[in-house]
């Protein structure tokens, strides 16, 4: 014995190298079966053992077949008994190969005994196991061996019954995985033999299953159970009279069942059928002629009539069965449903008329629909018609189904289009008046609006929302545009019509972002249909708002009506990502890709010279014949003194609502399909300047700027010098000059925010080999010690890294990764230090600290600073921090500014990730921590929805992170003051109440 181990350490080297002959392979297998006795050694030594046989197995395969008995019983006494999953591994896969490729008649049962004892695998990896092995991995390869051979069929299939009826759930779900696999190796006439016995212990597991998953596991082995009975009779099973055994037995009992469709069985009873559905062809001709003419019949009765809503479901999921088995069969072969097509759908017309059948037939008409070649076009169009019913009716019952309703006719238009266009969208625009609901008729107001939901969820296929476009789009211009007599009701009370035409946008914004989501191709053509017209009503409003009342001028309309610019120009492809696919297609092909390109000429001529006639058509002729004026008193060589004429806003007041919608255009170019300007540093100069001394509003400010950084993403490496000129000039005229109105500094902020953000994530600029992208932080950082800007600089430090929505992928702008991780890299040391460590002895530069601390925590994920702050999270375990974060964040409570609160309880939230009862930070400041947060979650006190959220949510972790008797002296107060929350008028608030309240 104490020879055997190197030995065979030695073999386990010979046996691989190349020139071992086939009589040394010979001469080994016999020493191994004649001299090692596997129950005298360790596991590491029978490892070996089954590595020397398995390398023979791989490279002298022919030499041990030739050794037949003599192998076989060497192998079964060197195998038998074997407990090591790492040697099981290796045993498993010999064994695989001996039944697949070798004689075992002989040795079936012992074969049999020497696998099927580790059936069904318990085993359990220890923690930190050094080899890997899992469950599963035993799992599978023990499988594999169980189903190489049909030898083994009628010695398992008793152990399978045993261990399927009276296992655990982890086992019957084993047993079940493996009978799927092994009965069509066993074969078809051992199958049929089994079939009482199995169906048997199967319908136990599907009847009355332990769990949802071991009812899937039962009806997948019955069908397999099914298919490898009758494939092969498949050629000889002609009529339904042919079908015998199994097949038939099962479906008599479940149609026995379905006799009474509204008890429990029903339900798994018709997952059978369907489940026989997906077997062969005969079978599901044969389920269908029983159990659909039976369902009909069922329903039609009166006697039923209570039970026709389940009757419709189980008859729905049977039909979507028929369905799926026509979709997966590779030949095109008829559905079985095709002969009963008629009754069902005669069916299904009927549930359509009742408001308690209406969804589980529209549930079924939709599989209908969606079967191939099942439904005539006159059928789709009668279907149609019959839902249309539905949307004339009573408008209550209608928004009840309106769901399913829509799924209907959205399968519908996927197949022929044409019945909905021609039936549904003239029944839902009529509905739709020509005019604004006035502001009592509340009614009204909320009909429109669910007849303009319900059209941007139809109208996504092609042709439907080419028809909404235009319907939508005419409509629209009557309202921005009405008769002298609606006129002047408009001019007495403009907000009805802009709330309609705000409705119609909106509609059309919907519908255009769930193209954009599903890659439509055809949405790029609305640069030609949609966005001129878009832009010549809103031009034209514009041109006409001095002389009478228009509610396209309105900014919430303009910033819709954005949106749907901004999602069209987008989707347009670039001439030059697409070059070498251009190659292969055709000259309107090259023209129709070369859009984008050519529609940004159009756009420079809006801009720079006002002209929109190539931008903007209609039936508004204001916008060939009108010029904008929004830039022209900014339309000379950036100055960093204002011109003296800048007080004289020469262009229309609401004209400059206009730069909303060309910022939207701007914003979506590819970088090949920039903007003709002659100097585009004088260009973003005269941008800025617009923003601080002309700009309105914070819409027309925001869009000024978005123009600006999107067009720094595209062309950085050109703007050096506008950029270092900005460092000094702008800021020290706009940003830290004192005398300075205080609006005017803040906007000058954030146009400082909208040039740094470039710096994160352009191409042409790495964040951290760049150094103007270090200064231009470092000028906000040093803007803290301003007791007029300093909060606006703190906020604006996490407000750099925050997600954006114009530099995106979606509006290709050079996005680089992990900007966010570098940017914090660089800036949260410094802050840190000032806001916690008081490094700093000005009280107002440590606030500000503090706010850009909570406001950068806010806005990154945590996984950009947790490892830059490791004393921060997890759970701020620190002394330091301890002593001086938590009273600040505590005094911050108690700013006024509503941003600020909330980014300071989030902070607090973020920290509470992971702490527990025992380890908890923040139990010595519970009592403050709940007062303060009592007050901040009520009307009274906070006006801000989103700071009373935070608050509640913190009510509700605290229970989690304090201990019991810390926080069980201030539960009858928290319960008394969260029930007055309970009035809040904001839903979200309320929700966020109860679960607070619950907690505590």
């Amino acid at each position: 014995m104490v020879t055997i181990k190197p030995a065979l350490n030695g073999l386990s080297t010979l046996v691989l190298l190349p020139t071992l002959s086939s009589a040394e392979a010979l001469m080994t297998i016999e020493a191994l079966i004649l001299n090692v006795k596997m129950k005298a050694i360790v596991q590491d030594t029978r490892f070996k053992v089954f590595s020397i046989v398995d390398s023979l197995m791989a490279f002298h395969r022919d030499v041990l077949k030739a050794l037949g008995k003599q192998f076989l019983d060497g192998y079964i006494n060197l195998a038998e008994g074997e407990k090591d999953p790492r040697n099981l591994m290796v045993a498993f896969a010999i064994a695989r190969v001996i039944l697949i490729e070798f004689d075992i008649s002989g040795h079936v049962e012992s074969m049999f005994n020497i696998l099927f004892c580790y059936f069904p695998i318990t085993f359990r990896p220890p923690p930190n196991d050094r080899y890997g092995i899992s469950t599963d991995d035993l799992r599978m390869a023990l499988r594999n061996c169980l189903n190489a051979t049909p030898a083994f069929g009628l010695l398992a299939i008793p152990v399978f019954l045993e261990k399927v009826s009276a296992g655990s759930r982890a086992t019957k779900k084993d047993t079940l995985q493996t009978m799927a696999v092994c009965l069509p190796v066993y074969g078809s006439a051992l199958a049929r033999v089994s079939s009482r016995k199995l169906w048997n212990a199967l319908k136990l597991e599907i009847f009355q299953p332990v769990d949802p998953e071991t009812e899937q596991e039962a009806l997948k082995t019955t069908q397999i159970l099914v298919k490898t009975i009758y494939t092969d009779e498949e050629a000889s099973l002609e009529h339904n009279e042919d079908i015998q055994g199994l097949a038939r037995d099962a479906c008599e009992e479940c149609i026995q069942i379905l006799k009474e469709p509204e008890k429990s069985q029903a339900k798994p009873a018709t997952k059978i059928l369907c489940t026989f559905m997906l077997t062969t062809p005969s079978v599901a001709r044969y389920t269908i002629s029983q159990a659909v003419p039976h369902l009909v019949r069922l329903f039609l009765s009166p006697d039923e009539a209570s039970t026709r809503t389940p009757i419709l479901l189980l008859l729905s999921e049977l039909i979507a069965s028929a369905r799926d088995s026509t979709t997966k069969s590779s030949s095109d072969v008829d559905s079985p449903l095709l002969p009963y097509k008629d009754e069902v759908l005669g069916v299904f017309s009927v549930g359509l008329k009742l408001a308690t059948t209406r969804n589980a037939a529209l549930s079924g008409l939709k599989v209908l629909a969606s079967t191939k070649q099942l439904l005539s076009d006159e059928e789709l169009g009668f279907t149609v018609h019959n839902v249309d019913e539905i949307i004339e009716g009573d408008s209550e019952e209608l928004y009840d189904s309106i769901e399913p309703v829509l799924e209907v006719l959205t399968t519908i238009s996927e197949i022929a289009p044409r019945h909905v266009v021609e039936q549904t969208l003239p029944l839902l625009s009529s509905s739709l008046p020509d005019k604004a609901p006035t502001r009592d008729d509340s009614a009204g107001r909320k009909k429109c609006w669910q007849t303009l939901t319900t059209l941007s969820k139809l109208c996504i296929q092609g042709e439907l929302f080419e028809q909404l476009v235009l319907r939508l789009t005419t409509k629209l211009d009557l309202i921005c545009f009405p008769s002298t007599q609606q006129f002047l009701l408009i001019s007495a009370d403009p907000e009805p019509t802009a709330a309609y035409a705000h409705m119609i946008l909106k509609a059309l914004a919907q519908a255009l972002t769930t193209k954009v989501k599903g890659k439509h191709p055809d949405v790029a053509k609305y640069i030609d249909r949609l966005v001129p017209i878009i832009f010549n009503i809103f031009v034209s409003s514009a041109f006409f708002s001095e002389e009478q009342t228009t509610v396209a001028t309105e900014p919430r309309l303009v910033q819709v009506a954005a949106e749907i610019i901004n999602l069209v120009v987008q989707s347009v492809p670039s001439e030059w990502v697409i070059f070498e696919t251009l190659m292969k297609l055709s000259s309107s092909n090259t023209n129709f890709c070369r859009k984008q390109h050519l529609y940004s000429i159009g756009l420079s001529k809006a801009i720079v010279d006002g002209d929109v006639s190539t931008i903007a058509e209609g039936f508004q002729k204001a916008a060939k014949s009108g010029r904008l004026s929004i830039f022209t008193v900014l339309r000379r060589p950036f100055s960093i003194e204002a011109p003296s004429n800048y007080s004289q806003k020469s262009s229309i007041p609401k004209e400059r609502n206009i730069v909303a919608l060309l910022s939207a255009a701007v914003i979506s170019l590819y970088k090949e399909a920039r903007l003709s300007l002659e100097d585009v540093g004088a260009f973003l100069d005269m941008l800025l300047n617009w923003v601080l001394n002309v700009a309105d509003n914070d819409m027309q400010r925001a869009a000024a700027l978005h123009m600006v950084s999107s067009i720094l993403n595209r062309q950085v490496d050109e703007l050096s010098s506008f950029l270092g000129d900005k460092l000094d000039a702008y800021w020290n005229a706009e940003v830290a000059n004192d005398g300075s109105p205080l609006p005017r500094r803040i906007w000058a902020i954030k146009s400082w925010i909208w040039l740094l953000i470039l710096y994160q994530i352009t191409k042409a600029l790495l964040v951290r080999k760049h150094p103007l992208a270090t200064t231009f932080t470092e000028r906000l950082y040093d803007a803290f010690g301003d007791e007029t800007i300093g909060w606006e600089a703190a906020k604006a430090i996490g407000q750099i890294p925050s997600p954006d929505t114009v530099l995106t992928k979606a509006n290709h702008a050079e996005v680089k990764i992990l900007y966010v991780q570098k940017y914090v890299v660089s800036f949260i040391s410094g802050i840190w230090n000032d806001a916690v460590l008081i490094t700093t002895t000005d009280p107002t530069r440590q606030t500000a600290a503090l706010v850009a601390l909570t406001s950068l925590i806010k806005s990154i994920p945590r996984a950009a600073y947790v490892h830059e702050m490791p004393s921060v999270y997890p759970p701020l375990l620190d002394h330091t921090i301890h002593i001086n974060l938590i009273p600040l964040l505590l005094r911050g409570l108690d700013l006024p500014d509503a941003d600020i609160r909330s980014n300071i309880i989030d902070t607090f939230l973020a920290a509470a990730e992971g702490e527990t009862p025992e380890k908890s930070l923040v139990a010595e400041h519970s009592v403050t921590l709940v007062n303060n947060m009592l007050k901040n979650c009520t009307i009274n006190d906070i006006l801000s929805t989103r700071v009373r959220i935070s608050a509640l949510r913190y009510l509700a972790v605290l229970p989690n992170i304090v201990r019991y008797d810390v926080l069980h002296p201030h539960k009858a107060i928290v319960l008394r003051e969260l029930a007055k929350v309970l009035d809040d008028p904001k839903r979200s608030v309320r929700r966020e109440a109860v679960h607070a309240r619950t907690i505590w």
